[in-house]
């Protein structure tokens, strides 16, 4: 068993009253740290011969025999000094007995558990079997690194890697910069081919020509309505294109294309009767523009009996701006044009509704 000397009454210690007479006839009573269970010290550093609980003290206030007290390395003390007559002078809780310079202070203690050290070494966390800390065995070289070799073996020095590259391979990439011996940067260029999970492209439109995914609708937008409406404003039936002055405005729709280069598909439906002439004209407009985009021209058997007009506009987007498309009607000489009815009413009380929808295509 090893012993550590005690901090308290340990070798040649004398103890005094309150007056500073010594403290003839003192008990020193010692317990295990925190409570009132007598824990056994010894009189020297064997650990062979125990003290007596409580320890006497002299006519000179010290240890009575020895005069040393030894604790047991492991174990942690209270102790509770008292006069001859009982009179307590002083408690001292969670002493611990000191290692001799021979022996390492342990980490429980605040210290290492060792008592040398490699000049220049790691120290790191040990087990029961090699001591609570331990420097690393090999000091390594100039520019190694300290690597981890997991929970139960201690790290070791290793030597970096002395240069990174990095190659673009088979998925269409291409790098410069490289190698890198120190610090630098290494550019990635050039397009992920489609096989390595890329597009090969780009651009939004180059990207859907790579995937295969031209064609596909990437947007619709659309607008109709059941109300009732007339006009009077002529559109000539000549051979010159609408303007937006002629003719009457019925429904508008915008819509933001997300590509400059797909493709729009107007349909429009118009539901309508004329008063006179047996024909009407529908035109797309676009935003300010003076001309019309398209038209038709719809003969009627008879006045005063409503049609349906439909007709489809295919363009180029042209923008990824918002843009409006308007639909204007108009009689082809004097008369009332009657949208969604006829004379100028409403027919079946709504749902013959007018429309206009905008389909955006990828190109």
């Amino acid at each position: 068993m090893t012993v550590n000397l005690s901090p308290v009454a340990g070798a040649g210690w004398q103890f005094f009253d309150s007056d500073g007479v010594p403290l003839s006839g003192g008990e020193l009573y010692t317990y295990a740290a925190g409570t009132t269970t007598p824990q056994t010290t010894y009189t020297s550093s064997t650990g062979l011969t125990a003290n007596t609980n409580p320890i006497g003290l002299n006519s000179a206030g010290r240890v009575s025999g020895s005069n040393e007290v030894w604790l047991t390395s492991t174990l942690v003390y209270k102790f509770i000094l008292k006069t001859s007559t009982g009179v307590q002078v002083f408690s001292a809780d969670d002493i611990s007995g000191m290692p001799g310079l021979g022996s390492p202070l342990t980490v429980a203690a605040g210290g290492t558990g060792r008592i040398t050290a490699t000049p220049y070494a790691v120290v790191c966390g040990g087990t029961t079997s090699t001591n609570p800390l331990q420097s690393i065995a090999a000091l390594g070289s100039s520019g190694q690194m300290l690597t981890s070799n997991g929970a139960s073996a201690l790290p070791t020095m290793q030597t970096p890697l002395s240069s990174v590259d990095v190659s673009g391979g088979t998925t269409g990439l291409t790098t410069s910069g490289g190698p890198l011996t120190t610090t630098g940067t290494i550019t990635l260029a050039g397009t992920l081919a489609v096989a390595n999970g890329g597009t090969n492209a780009t651009t939004a439109s180059g990207a859907r020509t790579s995937l295969g995914l031209a064609g596909t609708v990437l947007q619709i937008v659309n607008s109709q309505t059941g109300a009732v409406a007339t006009g009077t404003t002529v559109i000539p039936q000549d051979d010159t294109i609408p303007q937006n002055t002629e003719g009457n405005q019925y429904m508008s729709l915008a819509i933001t294309p997300t590509s400059a280069t797909s493709k729009l598909k107007i349909d429009v439906v118009v539901n309508g009767a004329i008063s006179a002439s047996n024909s009407f004209i529908v035109a797309i407009f676009q935003d300010a523009t003076v001309s019309a985009l398209a038209a038709v021209n719809q003969n009627l058997g008879s006045n005063n009996i409503n049609s349906s007009c439909s007709f489809s506009h295919y363009m180029v987007s042209g923008t990824t701006s918002a843009t409006t498309f308007n639909i204007r009607c108009g009689v082809i000489s004097a008369g009332t044009f009657t949208f969604n009815g006829q004379s100028s009413a409403r027919l079946l009380g709504g749902v013959m509704a007018s429309s206009i929808t905008i389909t955006e295509i990828a190109a």
